[in-house]
């Protein structure tokens, strides 16, 4: 099996397992060939938009699909940025500062470039905001449902900084803020719970208001660059989607509110805000989703009457698989992150060990194939640890053992360290870990072995490297 990687899919209501062989070679190879970095490039400057825009999301959602079934990327992550490119591919967008606008303007002036764009530009650009807020609202409910809003208690965060920082997930810089501020008083981790669980629920007014739509995504920024310092987990889609999306609403004529919500059903009632004739004024895309301008109050044009449509439809969707905790891509249940924690802090790490049983630097699932990630490494070892025999552990084993052996260092032992420190007891606690149990893979031997009772512990090896995976951009 020296091109192909048995991955093993352990079903929950199954008592069989199920056993995938996958020829990683032909699957890169064909990323390469079909996924069409080329044709994202052309979709974000604006070119053949039409064509690039649509083919674009397709390739992407096979190839996130991918991603998402491996658990390269888990969760939320792409889903707001893939919805957004669907909608502006099944709508059309390319206006401002595309380069098919700008085209536009050079061979039809102003006027040609903006003809037609008024209801239907401003549905799409409420609908792209629809999925943007509805990420955010659905991750905070979640979290509000499963822990209450003691999920914002001090206590709570300051045990997932800790552990998710200690699991190993930084990158390329040494911060490890969580740890240098953790004789930090209490108040300050509450703070930053409460800004994190009230923060993404608040996201659920952007659609629907100007001041919302002015401060909270920026304040949802601000939360991920200090989730990358304090929690070392890279939201890249959303860090850079959100400057985007401040970006794409500047620069196409979104002054006022062409996009509110609120202000589009007062229009749909005959009623006309005092704030509809300033939009109108300033604005003809405003007074288009208005239904009026500075004559009589109209009704609701045919794409105003279509983009709620989409919107009741969007939004009803999102609802439906968040009820059902579904987590199928480009869906999500928005489930991560969303229990109680208290001490003690429960984290892992990857470690090797030489043949004398000394302990050697960390490595990463992803060492072994881009493709599998702790769980199925867990799962692999658990299964020969308790049935050597069984077809899982075969399976594992088959694909793991050869591949172990080729790593650089030629490590005898490869190891996950199941940690637990109390950091409320000792904060100094040596090694941030008070015990552990150690699940090893004999690369030589082709065998697995639990060691316990809990082993003392040793060493956080912080120049460990970020694993790599496939790649997402």
């Amino acid at each position: 099996m020296d091109e192909s990687i048995a991955l093993v899919e352990f079903s929950k209501h199954r008592r069989k397992s199920r056993v995938k062989t996958v020829d990683y070679a032909h699957i890169e190879v064909g990323l390469k060939i079909w996924f069409p970095h080329r044709l994202l490039v052309a979709a974000a400057a604006g070119v053949a938009t039409p064509a690039s825009c649509p083919l674009a999301c397709g390739a992407w959602l096979l190839y996130g699909g991918v991603l998402h079934a491996y658990n390269t990327w888990r969760g939320h992550s792409f889903i707001a940025a893939w919805w957004g490119l669907a909608i502006l591919s099944w709508r059309g967008g390319a206006r401002g500062l595309s380069v098919d606008g700008l085209a536009a303007r050079l061979l039809l002036g102003r006027r040609g470039a903006r003809r037609g764009g008024g209801d239907r530009r401003g549905w799409t650009r409420f609908l792209v905001t629809l999925v943007l807020a509805n990420n955010y609202l659905m991750a905070g409910l979640t979290k509000l449902c499963a822990s209450g809003a003691l999920w914002a208690s001090g206590t709570n965060l300051k045990t997932k900084l800790l552990a998710t920082t200690l699991n190993g997930r930084h990158f390329l810089f040494r911060g490890f803020l969580s740890l240098r501020l953790r004789h930090v008083p209490e108040p300050f981790w509450t703070f930053l719970g409460a800004c994190g669980l009230f923060g993404e629920i608040a996201m659920g007014l952007v659609p629907f208001g100007d001041a919302p739509r002015l401060a909270l995504p920026a304040v949802m920024w601000a939360m991920h660059v200090g989730i990358l310092f304090l929690q070392h987990i890279l939201f890249i889609d959303l860090l850079l989607l959100i400057p985007a999306w401040y970006l794409a609403h500047a620069v196409d004529g979104a002054s006022g509110g062409p996009w509110d919500l609120g202000r589009a059903v007062a229009a749909a009632r005959g009623a006309r805000p005092a704030a509809a004739a300033g939009a109108a004024a300033g604005d003809p895309d405003g007074a288009a989703l208005l239904g009026g301008g500075r004559g009589a109050p109209r009704p609701p044009s045919r794409a105003a009457r279509d983009g709620a449509r989409a919107a009741a439809l969007l939004l009803g969707s999102f609802a439906a698989v968040w009820v059902a905790g579904a987590e199928f891509f480009p869906w999500n249940g928005f489930r991560m992150f969303a229990t109680y924690e208290a001490p003690p802090a429960t984290y892992h790490r990857f470690a090797t060990y030489d043949a004398a049983g000394h302990r050697g630097p960390d490595w990463h699932p992803h060492d072994l194939s881009p493709v599998l990630n702790r769980k199925r490494l867990s799962d692999g070892l658990n299964a020969c640890a308790d049935a050597p025999a069984y077809d899982r552990c075969e399976a594992f084993l088959a694909f793991a053992a050869p591949r172990a052996a080729a790593l650089p260092g030629a490590p005898a032992k490869l190891a996950i360290q199941y940690r637990s420190w109390d950091y409320a007891a000792d904060l100094d606690k040596a090694h941030y870990c008070d015990s552990m149990v150690v699940l090893a893979l004999d690369v030589a031997a082709g065998t697995v072995a639990a060691a316990g009772p809990p082993e003392p512990c040793d060493f956080v090896d912080w120049d460990a490297k970020t694993g790599q995976t496939m790649g997402t951009l």
